[in-house]
């Protein structure tokens, strides 16, 4: 979801102001809420302080996209949420009807109404937990729009159904649900993703040669209850100049997504690009 939170700093530059922030180890939110934390320690020696949105999204660093969304807030946010199809619960339809060919239940940016009206709410959502609940298909579909210009399509499983005599039944095509960033933001994420397996948290989703393709993603680590085992997350997009893949990975308790994640990832698009070859 640092994505999301990534593109709403670059459409409200004033607000968000990208390249002006710092990784801190910590930021204290409201009284009585524990603080933001980092998953690794320091991480501003990684990153640089201070730092630019392409850093600390390559490093994933929990505490600027706390200040990102707090800078932003919740109007700004849940704008730019819906323009990706997650919902507030009020505007959110019993099931997904972006994608039609099975029943999906919706993406919401929270359960509680309100519950962005508070700055630890907020600061915790913005960098991807808080009452997100996301599922691996928007988030493939998030991926997909950063590579497709900004333009968020359509997904559907068969392509055509055609009778014994080649008549056809169903025949699925390319179709935009509508444009969700601009061209300019949406190369600006693709520099972003690919510094996220260049030299960030995600380099593991490299198993394509670099000679055949480069490889943009990110990694996440979705914490959903004390003393479980976090979700591991990946979204990638491939070859990164010029995408032809999009693909989510979620691996229930899986941990670290800039490990088993992005592996798998990686292994997603290698047979991707293998069966190309063939």
């Amino acid at each position: 979801f640092k994505t999301v939170t990534a593109v709403s700093a670059l459409e409200n530059p004033a607000e968000g102001k990208p390249d002006d922030i710092r990784c801190f180890n910590t930021l204290d939110t409201e009284a009585g809420a524990p603080p933001v934390v980092n998953a690794v320690p320091e991480l501003f020696n990684r990153t640089g302080d201070p730092s630019n949105l392409e850093r600390v999204y390559a490093y994933s660093c929990n505490v600027a996209f706390a200040q990102y969304a707090l800078r932003l807030g919740a109007d700004r946010m849940a704008e730019t949420s819906a323009e990706f199809d997650i919902f507030a619960p009020r505007n959110a339809p019993e099931t997904y009807g972006g994608f039609t060919d099975l029943p999906t239940v919706p993406s919401l940016q929270y359960k509680d109404a309100g519950f962005l009206n508070r700055p630890a709410a907020l600061a915790d959502t913005g960098f991807g937990q808080g009452q997100l609940q996301v599922t691996p298909l928007q988030m493939a579909m998030v991926a997909a729009a950063v590579g497709n210009d900004g333009w968020m399509m359509q997904p559907y499983l068969v392509e055509k159904i055609t009778r014994p005599d080649g008549s056809v039944v169903v025949s699925r095509g390319p179709r935009a649900i509508r444009r969700a960033i601009s061209s300019s933001i949406a190369a600006q994420m693709r520099k972003n993703m690919r510094a996220g397996v260049e030299y960030g948290f995600g380099t593991a989703a490299q198993q394509v040669s670099p000679s055949v393709a480069l490889v943009g993603g990110k990694s996440g680590t979705a914490e959903h209850g004390a003393g479980t085992v976090p979700h591991a997350w990946f979204i990638a997009i491939a070859p990164v100049d010029k995408p032809r893949y999009a693909v989510a990975v979620m691996v229930e308790n899986g941990r670290d997504g800039a490990g088993v994640g992005a592996r798998l990832a990686g292994d997603v698009l290698k047979a991707a690009f293998d069966l190309e070859g063939q």
